[in-house]
């Protein structure tokens, strides 16, 4: 039998990530998809048609205009239905959902989930918008052949601040509803200390068991494990008085 050749030189050691590839792996870095780990329920929204995720993969500014005039309670119905399904197949489970979709319909929310209780976190916009335009370009990159940073930037500008107005009118004319706020910064600095401050508010006990378990899933899943996230407000066409005179209200 013929000896191999060797590979040519170009091909030696890791691939180089180049088209989709590319940013496949930059949007991992910013949101890992893993098929072990927790991922939002907006996925499950989505089976209802009434969910962001369209726009934030392409542009469909005709979707997006419609989806904000639609009632949807029939997605939230539908999702409680889901979560009764997975309740059956895993009985006697709490479920912890997350996903920034429900900003915008926390009196939906209430109506189907009446029981439940909301940990509403904070950060600066001037920070967060520069992070989630960097995340939704490289989400359309996947998806779409031509991408405008500029026209992200000016969309979720306003879908995010419009998505803040509506859970902000909404906490004051429903102050009685259980929403706890936790400031992102003292979350990341002293996790420990506010998830307990977030088991005495849902009124379940905090064992030895689940703080160790929690140690253990910040160790495995430390800042930047699939690599940095780097973003500037410049990239979108925003800058930061921008951002705060929006967010103004």
């Amino acid at each position: 039998m013929a000896r191999p050749r060797s590979r040519p030189a170009h091909q030696k050691g890791a691939r180089r990530r180049t088209g989709p590839a590319l940013y496949v792996a930059r949007f991992f870095a910013i949101h890992p998809v893993e098929h072990h780990a927790p991922e939002e329920e907006i996925l499950l929204l989505d089976n209802s048609l009434r969910s962001t995720v369209p726009e934030a993969t392409l542009h469909v500014p005709g979707f997006a205009a419609w989806i904000e005039t639609q009632d949807h309670r029939p997605a939230y119905q539908m999702l409680y239905q889901m979560l009764q399904l997975l309740q059956w197949q895993e009985p006697g489970k709490r479920w912890v959902l997350k996903t920034p979709h429900h900003l915008e319909f926390l009196d939906v929310l209430f109506a189907v989930f009446p029981d439940a209780k909301v940990i509403h976190t904070h950060r600066s916009p001037v920070e967060t918008m520069g992070s989630f335009c960097s995340m939704v370009y490289f989400s359309r990159h996947i998806f779409s052949d031509q991408v405008d940073r500029h026209e992200i930037g000016r969309h979720w500008l306003r879908k995010t601040a419009h998505m803040l107005r509506r859970a902000h009118d909404f906490r004051q004319s429903h102050p009685e509803n259980a929403i706890l706020d936790v400031d992102y910064t003292n979350l990341v600095d002293n996790p420990l200390a506010i998830v307990r401050e977030i088991y005495d508010f849902a009124g379940q006990p905090l064992t030895p068991d689940t703080e160790a378990a929690l140690m253990r899933a910040l160790a495995l899943n430390r800042q930047h494990k699939y690599g940095k996230h780097q973003y500037q407000l410049s990239d979108f066409g925003l800058h930061e008085e921008v951002v705060k005179e929006t967010y103004h209200f």
